[in-house]
């Protein structure tokens, strides 16, 4: 999963878009997470978007911040309707406080 992570944001644009990171420093960002246990860093907040981008699954990421309870990550080809939930602590050294909503789930 670490490569294809790694692979899939190397070769989509959208990334870049979203992190605001210029293409060099994008890629060497990211090979650091080909090493097993890396989690977080600059692009920490990119990983669960990527993963339902990849799984083509709505993922759900409960938070532990009662100003921002919940944000819904929507893969641009969904392929099951039912979403992943997924709950963080904040308190940890994840940047998850500052995932930001990525779109409206709606179920069918």
């Amino acid at each position: 999963m670490l490569t294809l992570f790694v692979n899939n944001v190397q070769s989509n644009e959208l990334y870049q878009v979203v992190t605001g990171v210029s293409p060099e420093r994008l890629n060497e960002e990211t090979e650091l997470f080909r090493e097993r246990g890396t989690f977080c860093g600059n692009l920490g907040d990119l990983v669960v978007r990527v993963c339902a981008d990849l799984l083509q699954v709505p993922i759900v990421v409960i938070t532990s911040l009662a100003s921002f309870p919940y944000t819904t990550f929507l893969p641009d080809s969904v392929m099951v309707s039912t979403p992943l939930y997924l709950a963080y602590d904040a308190t940890a050294c994840g940047r998850y406080d500052a995932t930001r909503k990525q779109g409206e789930y709606k179920a069918t």
